[in-house]
C-alpha cells in the first residue's frame, strides 16, 4: 500500500498565535514561531502515521501541549508501540500534567485526532473534537467521534446536527490530553478499524476547519478536486477557510490511498 499525504496548518485570521499542530509520518511542527506550516510525507512504505492536534490554554500553553502530544505520538512510533493507542494516551495525558503543574497552567491541554494506515486498514482515534473523515466514492463519512457537550446533546436528541455550531456549547470539549479530574480518571479514545483503498482519502483536521466548513462543503472540495495532489487539495481547503472568518486556527491532513 501507498498513500501520498500533506499537512498544513494556519493560525487564522482572529488568534495571536497557532496553537495546533501536525504529524505527517514523523514530521511535526517543531519551530512554534512558525504559526503557518505544510509538512508533505516523505515514507515511501507503511505504516503511515498522521495525526492532527489542537492546543488548549492560550499563552502558548495550547502550543506547548500540542507539541508534546506531537512528540510523544514521535516516540511511540521510533520505539515500534504507535498501534498501542491506549498507552499513548495514558503516557500524553501524563506528561501534558505535569508539564501544566509544572507551568501553573490549569488550562493545559489538546484534542488528537489520528489514523494508522496499513496493509488496507486505518486505525483510527480521536480524544476531543478534532475529527478524521474518509472520503469513499464521493460520499464523506467522519469515522471519528466527537467528545464534547453538543455531540453529547446531539445523542441525547436534545440538539439538531445542523444546528451544532451555532450551540452555545460549540466549542467545549469533554475530554482531552492533559485532563484532570478529581478521580484521576483518564481520558479515553475513541477507536475505529475500517478498510481504505485505491481512491479513498483521509481527511483529519482541527475544529477550526469544521467550525467553518459544513460536511457537504468538505465534501465537495474533495470531489471538485480529486485528481489533485494532496497537497493541492489541502491548500484548497485551509484557503476556503481562511477566506471566510477563520475565527480559529485551522490544520487539515489529506492522506490519498495511491496504491
Amino acid at each position: 500500500m501507498k498513500t501520498e499525504a500533506c499537512g498544513a496548518t494556519h493560525k487564522g485570521n482572529v488568534r495571536g498565535h497557532n496553537e495546533d499542530n501536525i504529524y505527517v509520518d514523523g514530521s511535526y511542527r517543531n519551530d512554534l514561531e512558525q504559526d503557518n506550516v505544510i509538512i508533505h510525507s516523505k515514507r515511501e512504505s507503511g505504516p503511515y502515521t498522521y495525526a492532527v492536534f489542537d492546543g488548549l490554554g492560550g499563552e502558548a500553553c495550547g502550543e506547548q501541549a500540542s507539541i508534546m502530544a506531537a512528540i510523544g505520538l514521535r516516540a511511540m512510533e521510533d520505539n515500534g508501540l504507535v498501534g498501542d493507542i491506549g498507552m499513548y494516551i495514558s503516557a500524553a495525558n501524563r506528561s501534558i500534567i505535569q508539564e501544566s503543574i509544572r507551568k501553573k497552567a490549569h488550562n493545559m491541554g489538546t484534542t488528537a485526532a489520528a489514523a494508522i494506515v496499513f496493509e488496507g486498514h486505518a486505525v483510527v482515534f480521536n480524544v476531543g473534537d478534532s475529527r478524521v473523515y474518509l472520503f469513499h466514492e464521493g460520499e464523506l463519512r467522519q469515522i471519528s467521534k466527537d467528545h464534547s457537550i453538543t455531540q453529547t446533546m446531539i445523542d441525547s436528541g436534545l440538539l439538531k446536527e445542523s444546528d451544532r455550531n451555532k450551540s452555545r456549547f460549540a466549542g467545549e470539549i469533554t475530554q482531552y490530553l492533559g485532563m484532570v479530574t478529581e478521580d484521576d480518571i483518564e481520558p479515553e479514545a475513541t477507536v475505529s478499524d475500517i478498510e481504505v483503498r485505491k481512491g479513498d482519502i483521509l481527511l483529519l483536521c482541527s475544529d477550526g476547519l469544521t467550525g467553518e466548513l459544513s460536511d457537504d462543503e468538505i465534501r465537495d472540495i474533495i470531489a471538485n478536486n480529486i485528481e489533485d495532489s494532496a497537497s493541492y487539495l489541502v491548500a484548497r481547503l485551509l484557503k476556503r477557510v481562511v477566506e471566510g472568518q477563520a475565527r480559529d486556527n485551522v490544520s487539515a491532513i489529506i492522506c490519498k490511498i495511491v496504491q
